[in-house]
C-alpha cells in the first residue's frame, strides 16, 4: 500500500505538471519529454505501491497519456488542435489526482500521543498490532510532556519521559510535532490515555494536546482509559448513584471529544452510555456507537508477561529468593481521602513488614502519589519524602518508582494495598488480592467487614441455610443455638463471590442455582456436593465477562424439575431430577430485551403461580410469563404511572405487585384491571418487599423498623412502628422475605438482624447473624489454605498468615488479544 507521504507527492507532482501545460511547448522535444518523465515517475510509483489490478487502472491513464505525447507528431498540428490536446491531457491528469485523493489502498498514519511511560501499557498491543502490520500502517508514538501542578493550579515542573519508553518503542520527538504540524499533517488516527484536558488538579498535559485541540488534527480520536476499574465492586444493578461514583471518569473530556472510548468491558460500556445519558444532551444512538466495550491493552500486558521477560536489579534479585513478595500499592483516592491516617497507615505497614524473615516488601506508590501530595497535601509532602527516603536507604524492602507495573505484576506473589485499577490486573492473573484497613472505625471501610450480606436463604427447622454475596461457600444460621456455621466452599474460585443464585428445598437435600459459577449443585444439609450439573456458558451468561454477573436469580420446583430463572442470562433453564436432563428456554431473553430496549437485560424477583413463572423484567413496569406446559412467553404491561414494579404475589385469586415508588396494586392479567393503593406505609418512597399470608399483604419497609399490613378483604392498612429491631446492633437492612407456614421471616441483606414474625401473634423473635470470633479464626485458615488470599479488609499483620499458607501461585488467564481487536475494529 502506499504511504500518505507518497500520496501527498504523487498528487504535488500532477498539481505542478498541470499548470507545466498550460504553458508548455510540445513541440519542443526536451520539454516534451520532462513531462513523459513526470508521468512515467509517478505510474511507477503506482506500480509499487499499489496492486497489480489497482497499478492498472492509474497505468492505463498515465503509462497511456505518456505514449500520446512522446509519439504525436506535434509539429505537423494546429494551433487549435494542439489546444485541445492540451486540455484533455490536463482533464486526464485531472481525473488522476481525483482518483489519488479518493484512494482507499493509502497506509493509514497512526499516531499515539502517551504522556506517562508507567501507563504505556494501556495503549501498547494496540500499537503492537498496527506496528506489525506494515503493509496497511504506519505508527509514531510521540511521548508528550505534562506538569506537576502546584495547590493554586499554576505549573511546578514539567516532564517528558520518552527515555522510559521500552527499548524496542522507537518514539519521537514531541517538540518535531506541535499541534500545527499535527493539524497540517492530520493523521488518520490519534491514540490519547489522558482525558482531563485541564480538569486535574494534580497534573496537566501540554494544552496543545488536549483532546478539544486534538479533535481537531485528525478524522478519529480514540481514548482508552489508562486505569482498569475493579468491576466486582461497582455493581451493575443500574442504580444511578452507583454510576454516578464513577462520573468523573466517564464525563472527564477526552469521552465527550474522542470520535471512539475503548473502555474494558461491555458491562462498564453500560454504565459509560447510561451516565452519559443522564448529563448530556447527546441521543443514547450516538454514544452506543461510540463507546465500545473491546477491553483494556493493559490485560493484553499482565496476561502475557512473566517473570522471565524481565531482568531484576541484583540487589532486589538477592531480598527475594525463595521468599514471598507482595506488591504493596499506595494510591490516590484514599490518600486523599485520610491524609495524615494514610501516612501514618505506611508507616504501620512498612514496621510490620519489616519484622518478617520470608516476606519482602514491593513497595509501588501510583506514579502521581508525590504530585498529588504537593498540590493537594502540601503540608505533608516533606513527612512523605522522609517516609519513602527512610525506607529506600534501609535497604529491607524493594522500592519501585519505574515506569514498568507489569514487572511488578510479573515478580509479586499477591497484591495489598488499596483499591485501585491495579487490582483488576491482578484479578485477571488469578493471584491473592488483599486490602488493607485504614480506619476499622470508618462507616464505609467496615461495610463489608464480617457482613453478611443474604440474597438467597431457605429456613428449614427454624435453620437458615444460606449463601451470602460477600462471602464464599453455604451456610447455617441455627436459630435455637444463635450460632452461624460455614458448612462448605462449593468449588468457588478465588476472587469470585456469590456463589449461589437461589436455593430451594428437595425433602432432605438443596438445590442451588448458579450465580458465578458454571454449576448447578445438589448437596445435603451438611453441605457436601452429591451432584454437580454443568450449565451452559451460551445461554447463561448475556455478557463477555462473568466476573461480577449474577447468572440466576430465581430457582423453583415444579413437579419433578427444577426450574432456574436467569439475572442476566439467555434462558430459563430447567433440569429434569429423573432424567437429569438439562433444558434451555431462550424466547423469553428476546422478549425481555424487546422490552428492556436492552443489549443485555436484567431479570427482577420472580415467583412461581398458576403453572407459570412470573418474572418482573428489572427497573420497568413489565411482567413476564412464562407458561410451564406450552413454553409461550407473554408479556403484561403495568402502566408507567405506577412506578417500576419491585416484588410480585399472588393470594390464589389476585397478583398483588409493589413499585419502587411505594404503590401497592391489585391487578388480574387476564383483564389488565389494576387497583392501587398509594404510599400504604405512610413514609417517604421507600424500597420494600411484599409477602401474601393468610389473607393479609404484609409490607416490609427498608432500613427502617416500620412494616404494614394490607388486609384484602377489609381493604384496611394497619401500620407498625419499632417492633422488628429490638436489639441495639440490629440492622435491618433491605430485608429478603420467606414464608414458612404462618411465619414470615426478614433475611439480612445489607444488615445483620434475622427476624422471625409470627403472623397471627404478632410476636417478634430476632438474632444477630455475625461471625464469632472462632468461626473468624476457622473460615479465615480455611480460606487461606484453599485460595491464599482473604477477600475482606486486613490489617497487615494478618496477611502474613495468608501468604504463608498459599502454595503456589495459579494463573489461570485468558489472553484476549484486545490490542489486536481493537486495532482490527477501529482501523484495518
Amino acid at each position: 500500500m502506499m504511504d500518505r507521504g507518497t500520496q501527498r507527492e504523487l498528487i504535488k507532482a500532477l498539481l505542478q505538471l498541470n499548470e507545466m501545460l498550460r504553458g508548455i511547448d510540445f513541440s519542443d522535444g526536451v520539454q516534451r519529454q520532462t513531462v513523459v518523465e513526470i508521468l512515467e515517475a509517478v505510474n511507477k510509483r503506482c506500480n509499487m505501491d499499489f496492486t497489480a489490478l489497482k497499478a492498472a487502472v492509474y497505468a492505463e491513464s498515465l503509462s497511456g497519456l505518456a505514449q500520446i505525447i512522446g509519439q504525436t507528431d506535434w509539429l505537423n498540428l494546429q494551433a487549435e488542435e494542439k489546444h485541445e490536446c492540451r486540455n484533455l491531457c490536463q482533464d486526464i491528469i485531472h481525473i488522476v489526482i481525483s482518483k489519488l485523493r479518493q484512494e482507499k489502498e493509502i497506509k493509514k498514519d497512526i499516531v499515539f500521543l502517551p504522556y506517562k511511560a508507567s501507563m504505556w501499557d494501556s495503549l501498547e498491543s494496540v500499537w503492537r498490532a498496527a506496528s506489525e502490520d506494515k503493509e496497511h500502517c504506519n505508527t509514531y508514538v510521540i511521548p508528550i510532556p505534562y506538569a506537576d501542578r502546584n495547590p493554586d493550579g499554576t505549573v511546578a515542573t514539567w516532564h517528558c519521559e520518552a527515555e522510559l519508553f521500552p527499548k524496542d518503542v522507537p518514539v519521537l520527538d514531541w517538540n518535531d510535532y506541535p499541534f500545527e504540524k499535527l493539524k497540517s499533517w492530520h493523521p488518520d488516527v490519534i491514540f490519547i490515555h489522558n482525558p482531563y484536558d485541564n480538569y486535574n488538579a494534580v497534573t496537566s498535559i501540554d494544552k496543545q494536546y488536549y483532546s478539544s485541540n486534538l479533535k481537531k488534527c485528525t478524522d478519529r480520536l480514540v481514548y482508552i482509559p489508562y486505569f482498569v476499574l475493579t468491576e466486582s465492586k461497582l455493581g451493575y444493578s443500574g442504580n444511578t448513584n452507583e454510576e454516578d461514583k464513577i462520573a468523573n471518569f466517564i464525563l472527564a473530556p477526552g469521552v465527550i471529544n474522542a470520535d471512539y472510548t475503548i473502555v474494558q468491558s461491555e458491562k462498564l460500556r453500560k454504565k459509560y452510555i447510561n451516565v452519559l445519558m443522564r448529563h448530556t444532551d447527546v441521543e443514547r444512538r450516538y454514544w452506543e456507537e461510540h463507546i465500545l466495550g473491546l477491553g483494556s491493552p493493559k490485560y493484553d500486558k499482565v496476561t502475557n508477561t512473566s517473570k522471565e521477560y524481565y531482568e531484576l536489579p541484583q540487589e532486589w534479585y538477592n531480598l527475594i529468593q525463595e521468599k514471598k513478595v507482595v506488591l504493596y500499592n499506595t494510591g490516590l483516592t484514599t490518600m486523599l481521602r485520610y491524609g495524615k491516617d494514610y501516612l501514618n497507615k505506611i508507616c504501620s505497614v512498612l514496621s510490620t513488614f519489616k519484622s518478617q524473615h520470608d516476606v519482602v516488601l514491593w513497595w509501588r506508590p501510583h506514579p502521581l502519589l508525590r504530585a498529588t501530595f504537593q498540590s493537594m497535601y502540601p503540608e505533608l509532602l516533606e513527612e512523605y519524602d522522609d517516609i519513602v527516603n527512610k525506607y529506600r536507604s534501609a535497604g529491607w524492602g524493594i522500592y519501585d518508582d519505574t515506569a514498568d507495573l507489569n514487572r511488578a505484576v510479573a515478580w509479586t506473589d499477591a497484591y495489598y494495598g488499596d483499591s485501585s485499577s491495579v487490582v483488576s490486573l491482578y484479578e485477571k492473573v488469578n493471584k491473592p488480592i488483599i486490602y488493607e484497613a485504614i480506619n476499622r472505625n470508618d462507616e464505609d471501610g467496615d461495610r463489608y467487614h464480617w457482613k453478611i450480606n443474604i440474597p438467597h436463604g431457605i429456613v428449614i427447622g427454624g435453620d437458615l441455610y444460606f449463601t451470602p454475596m460477600n462471602y464464599k461457600g453455604l451456610f447455617v444460621f441455627q436459630t435455637n443455638e444463635n450460632r452461624l456455621e460455614h458448612l462448605s466452599w462449593l468449588g468457588q474460585r478465588i476472587n469470585r463471590f456469590w456463589c449461589c443464585g437461589g436455593i430451594c428445598s428437595l425433602n432432605d437435600k438443596l438445590f442451588l442455582a448458579p450465580a458465578n459459577n458454571e454449576y448447578a449443585r445438589i448437596v445435603d444439609f451438611n453441605g457436601d456436593v452429591i451432584e454437580e450439573i454443568p450449565i451452559s456458558r451460551k445461554f447463561v451468561d448475556g455478557r463477555i465477562d462473568t466476573n461480577g454477573d449474577v447468572q440466576f436469580y430465581g430457582v423453583y420446583l415444579w413437579g419433578e424439575r427444577i426450574w432456574m430463572i436467569p439475572h442476566h442470562g439467555k434462558a430459563i433453564v430447567s433440569y429434569d431430577l429423573r432424567t437429569k436432563k438439562v433444558e434451555y428456554y431462550p424466547e423469553i431473553y428476546g422478549v425481555l430485551r424487546d422490552v428492556q430496549k436492552d443489549v443485555y437485560p436484567i431479570y427482577g424477583e420472580s415467583m412461581l403461580a398458576r403453572g407459570s413463572l412470573w418474572i418482573i423484567a428489572a427497573q420497568s413496569s413489565q411482567i413476564l410469563q412464562f407458561d410451564l406446559i406450552s413454553h409461550k412467553v407473554y408479556s403484561h404491561d403495568i402502566d408507567e404511572e405506577y412506578g417500576k414494579v419491585a416484588y410480585i404475589e399472588y393470594d390464589g385469586e389476585f397478583f398483588w405487585l409493589y413499585t419502587l415508588e411505594g404503590v401497592l396494586i391489585c391487578w388480574t392479567p387476564e383483564s389488565g384491571q389494576k387497583k392501587k393503593i398509594v404510599n400504604p406505609l405512610g413514609i417517604a418512597a421507600n424500597y420494600g418487599a411484599i409477602k401474601c399470608v393468610n389473607r393479609n399483604i404484609w409490607i416490609i419497609a427498608s432500613y427502617q423498623d416500620v412494616y404494614g399490613i394490607y388486609n384484602i378483604d377489609t381493604d384496611e392498612v394497619n401500620i407498625y412502628r419499632n417492633k422488628i429491631n429490638n436489639k441495639s446492633e440490629g440492622k435491618l437492612g433491605m430485608p429478603i422475605l420467606k414464608v414458612v407456614g404462618d411465619d414470615l421471616y426478614l433475611l439480612p441483606y445489607y444488615g445483620n438482624l434475622l427476624v422471625c414474625i409470627h403472623t397471627k401473634s404478632q410476636k417478634v423473635d430476632s438474632w444477630i447473624v455475625d461471625f464469632s470470633p472462632e468461626l473468624k479464626d476457622k473460615y479465615h485458615k480455611e480460606y487461606a489454605e484453599r485460595y491464599g488470599v482473604a477477600e475482606w479488609e486486613l490489617d497487615e499483620e494478618t496477611v502474613f498468615y495468608v501468604l504463608r499458607e498459599k502454595g503456589k501461585t495459579v494463573i489461570d488467564c485468558n489472553i484476549n488479544d484486545i490490542g489486536g481487536n481493537i486495532y482490527r475494529t477501529l482501523i484495518k
